[in-house]
């Protein structure tokens, strides 16, 4: 790639998702087996929608102006992944629950 800065973004968007697919899919794994899945799904659903708010930003700033026009759909994906970090348990209210769940599994 011609830019490294963008080629790092990229690296790290592709890795972040990869790791998010990977525990959801290990939050499935527990519920299909009827075993408990209530931190990993808390996991789960926190790093997704934390990393895709971070991959739609860094495609904003990869965009740059670009990225905020209509004809453009990555200010979709920004107003969209904002949404995500809110909807079912803000992401502070998702710490809160894994930490509790992590202090009354070692108990």
């Amino acid at each position: 790639m011609k830019f490294q800065a963008v080629a790092h973004m990229l690296a790290d968007m592709a890795t972040n998702i990869q790791a998010s697919r990977l525990m959801v899919r290990e939050c499935c794994s527990l519920i299909e087996e009827g075993l408990p899945a209530g931190l990993e799904a808390c996991m789960a659903k926190y790093f997704a929608t934390e990393t895709a708010k971070k991959c739609a930003l860094d495609a904003l700033q990869i965009y740059g102006g670009l990225g905020y026009t209509m004809e453009c759909d990555v200010q979709r994906y920004v107003r969209d992944s904002l949404v995500l970090t809110i909807g079912g348990g803000t992401s502070q209210i998702l710490k809160n629950q894994i930490a509790s769940l992590i202090y009354k599994s070692r108990r």
